[in-house]
């Protein structure tokens, strides 16, 4: 009888032990992988990068546009006056307020002027 209650107190004690066993466990894994510091830490506080400069060799990279101080040039006037439907358009002056041009529509020639600043046409003249 005495080793019978012996034998229960001992599967008791067991028991007790293997039940409580896991509540208490704590486990700590240290893994260290290679290539990655395992003294790196995050920091508290916020880090912020400052933006990278572009560089010419950046795919995404386009450098600003080039505005030109007074308006536009005598390629663009050129382009104008085409546009308003003349053919043959050739530049006589280009310096100044004003850009003059020689051209011809439906045959007959024209001295047209063109306002430097904005690109309008300011006056048509049949030229003799």
């Amino acid at each position: 009888m005495i080793a019978k209650t012996l034998i229960a107190a001992a599967a008791v004690a067991t028991l007790a032990t293997a039940v409580s066993a896991p509540a208490n466990a704590k486990v700590n894994v240290d893994l260290y992988v290679g290539g990655f510091d395992p003294g790196y830490y995050e920091p508290s506080y916020p880090v912020y990068d400052a933006p990278r400069r572009p560089r010419y060799n950046d795919y995404d990279y386009e450098p600003a546009p080039v505005y030109q101080r007074y308006g536009i040039s005598c390629e663009e006037g050129r382009d104008y006056v085409r546009d308003s439907g003349f053919r043959k358009v050739r530049a006589i002056n280009c310096g100044g307020k004003r850009f003059t041009y020689k051209a011809r529509r439906d045959g007959n020639p024209y001295i047209v002027r063109v306002s430097r600043r904005n690109g309008e046409i300011i006056s048509v003249q049949p030229a003799y």
